[in-house]
């Protein structure tokens, strides 16, 4: 989690070159929130604030889904099978995985299409 100031100048370079993954107030600025691991994945989370609204949103590698339901390459397949309506429970039998995964698959899904609506106002 490093260096503050070497964060700080990666994420410009992502605000710079991906705009659309950020809220239109992040313009304004933002402070560093704070960080921790995650106890699911073991990943490093960071946290930022909105100087503009105080909402805080938290930053996440992009190889992982939110709610860190599982590795974009682990559920992009599910997610696939899904755009067929595919039942959950079926999706974790075929995957090998319990009934938390389809709830994973579930908030994953969730996340995309609130994520399509959003590019949709744009």
């Amino acid at each position: 989690m490093g260096d503050k100031q070497l964060f700080h100048q990666y994420l410009a370079e992502i605000i710079e070159y991906h705009p659309e993954n950020f809220p239109p107030e992040i313009e304004a600025g933002y402070v560093l929130h704070g960080s921790f691991k995650s106890q699911k994945m073991g990943v490093p989370i960071r946290r930022i604030r909105l100087k503009a609204t105080q909402e805080v949103y938290q930053l996440r590698p992009s190889i992982f889904m939110p709610y860190l339901a599982g590795k974009t390459n682990e559920v992009e397949k599910a997610l696939y099978l899904r755009r067929f309506e595919s039942p959950y429970e079926a999706l974790a039998y075929v995957f090998g995985r319990n009934a938390m995964y389809s709830v994973g698959v579930r908030r994953a899904g969730w996340a995309v299409s609130q994520w399509e609506e959003q590019r949709s106002k744009m």
